[in-house]
């Protein structure tokens, strides 16, 4: 359905998220309000498990990630939750296993790990949610110790292990995947950072161990060698080919965490960038011709604006300042104050932590999952950080950190500078624990985005968004034709209440994790939006009219908003 009338025939999304309690509304009153729903929504149950809780080695310090995702195409995000080992092993009866929890629509999750031929025992780190084959079904891609694993999504609620027939095992210590059309011919291609290469016995005969101030902790990475990233291409969504070495993708052996795809320098390709711990961070420009040139030295992200460089962890991508340009923000450690790089246009970022007001609200924090986020709807983007130190012996000597950290929500004033609200946004905030990995989502469509944080050794954190309503929005599915079927890497821009507001699609961003597809859009007081206009990874660029706030619209490439019926 192409035109105006296809416009008319948005779906509408009523209310239908439990509102915060009596007194949570009376204290939220002026500002944001989460809900801890773990227990309410049935994901208490389970427990992530990575090894000693003495962290002896770094393995163990490391966590998982998280997902939002809509597995069985029913309108609700349902949750992927990965899990851990130890370096003992297990009994196969009780090894720790991924889980797969599906959304009733009424507020619960429910386990249907084993109906869906998954629950992974290997050391899972992330998960990557993707379209890979482009037949409109979400994929997963599991990322960890010893090997990686594609599932393919075969349309009746189950999923096949496709690892060996598509290529993309990728052996060794892996942590972020990030799925980009990055070649432009139509389907996601796989970019994969890798960390370390760990060996026990090594580290246990060469008794090598680190200090952190004066105290004796776990070794590396410093130290340790680096294993280096790869890059794989889509050959049509059944088979990859290794496009490392071609695409001269040259990394030394830097310690990788977490990869993004976005188009920084706006001139219709996507680029990567990925966040190196303890080393100079890499910004992969695409040339075009199937190969990269790392741009981060002179665009201004390999290091922070004191030319150090960082324990880069999560990464969150945003038009924080409303200006067209899409700013990278970059989680790091404890004494080291999270980064935000400002997008100055022509190439180039400048670090703006210190005038932004971040640096001093994240000083002694020790930062993972993030993301930009309008949680208030006023139209422009606020920040979330998901914390927890690595070092359990910090609990014992008085450095000014804890172990366990609560997270952190940084709301946009509209100057370009953010304010730390998280001791005002409930007891939930203020709730410590090694936060890791964290995707972001309206699980209960309510129209607002709601948290799912996991924490090391624990079970996971579901913030529910409970922030009273004063404001309208609007969410965008996008559904490629000449592009990914998913619809990432795209620049989708709206205009509503004299605001341009411009956002990237996709799930990829965060520390390991993968959040919900669906484009989300705070609009203030605006009850319409004016126009909207989609920049396709493929190239093309589609401009459509207006349509009432508050709603869900589909875009399909090429057709203007396609009908979706109502609930």
């Amino acid at each position: 359905m192409t035109g105006r009338a296809a416009w008319i025939a948005c779906l509408s999304i009523a209310a239908c998220g439990r509102g915060p309690e009596p007194e949570a509304a009376r204290a939220a009153a002026q500002g944001l309000w989460f809900t801890d729903a773990t227990d309410e929504a049935g994901l208490s149950g389970f427990a992530q498990e990575n090894g000693n809780r003495a962290k002896p080695f770094i393995i163990e310090s490391i966590g998982g990630g998280v997902a939002f995702l809509d597995y069985d195409n029913d309108g609700w995000l349902d949750v992927y939750l990965t899990n851990g080992s130890s370096l003992e092993g297990f009994a196969p009866e009780k090894a720790p296993r991924d889980a797969l929890y599906r959304n009733d629509g009424h507020g619960k999750f429910v386990d249907v790990t084993a109906k869906a031929g998954l629950g992974d025992t290997a050391w899972t780190f992330g998960v990557a949610a993707a379209d890979v084959d482009n037949d409109g079904w979400t994929d997963l891609y599991l990322t960890g110790f010893g090997g990686n694993v594609l599932m393919r999504n075969e349309q009746d609620g189950t999923f096949r292990d496709v690892t060996r027939e598509a290529g993309v095992a990728a052996a060794g210590f892996s942590t972020g995947a990030c799925f980009a059309d990055l070649d432009r011919d139509g389907d996601l291609d796989l970019y994969v950072a890798n960390y370390v290469s760990f060996d026990r016995a090594e580290i246990e005969r060469e008794l090598l161990s680190n200090e952190y101030r004066g105290v004796r902790v776990y070794f590396g990475p410093r130290g340790m060698r680096g294993e280096k990233d790869r890059l794989f291409r889509n050959e049509s969504g059944r088979k990859f080919v290794d496009a490392t070495q071609e695409s001269k993708i040259a990394d030394p052996g830097y310690y990788g965490f977490e990869a993004v795809a976005f188009d920084y320098d706006d001139d219709g390709r996507l680029d990567v960038f990925v966040a190196n711990d303890s080393k100079p961070n890499f910004l992969w420009k695409n040339l075009g011709d199937g190969t990269f040139r790392n741009v981060a030295m002179e665009a201004g992200v390999a290091f922070n604006g004191a030319g150090t460089e960082q324990a880069g962890m999560g990464v969150a991508v945003g038009d924080y300042n409303a200006d067209g340009r899409l700013d990278l923000f970059l989680t790091t450690f404890s004494e080291d104050a999270s980064t935000l790089f400002r997008n100055d246009g022509g190439g180039f970022f400048t670090d703006v932590s210190r005038e932004s007001l971040i640096a001093r609200a994240t000083m002694m924090s020790l930062g993972w999952g993030t993301a930009f986020v309008d949680f208030d709807l006023d139209g422009d983007l606020d920040l979330f950080e998901a914390n927890g130190h690595v070092y359990p012996q910090v609990d014992r000597f008085e450095f000014g950190t804890r172990y366990r950290q609560g997270n952190q929500v940084f709301e946009n004033r509209g100057d370009a500078r953010f304010d730390d609200v998280s001791a005002r946004c409930g007891p939930a905030l203020a709730k410590r624990a090694c936060g890791r990995g964290a995707a972001f989502g309206d699980y209960d469509n309510d129209g607002d985005v709601d948290v799912l944080v996991s924490n090391l050794d624990d079970h996971p954190t579901l913030l529910r968004n409970d922030s009273p309503r004063k404001a309208h929005w609007l969410m965008v599915k996008l559904i490629g034709t000449q592009s990914p079927r998913d619809g990432s890497g795209a620049t989708v821009v709206v205009e509503a209440g004299g605001k341009r507001m411009t956002r990237l699609a996709g799930p990829g961003g965060s520390f390991l994790s993968a959040s919900d597809p669906r484009v989300h859009f705070g609009l203030g007081t605006a009850t319409r939006v004016d126009a909207i206009e989609v920049k396709w990874p493929s190239g093309h660029l589609e401009r459509l009219p207006g349509a009432g706030a508050d709603q869900i619209v589909t875009i399909r490439e090429g057709e203007g908003v396609e009908n979706v019926a109502k609930r």
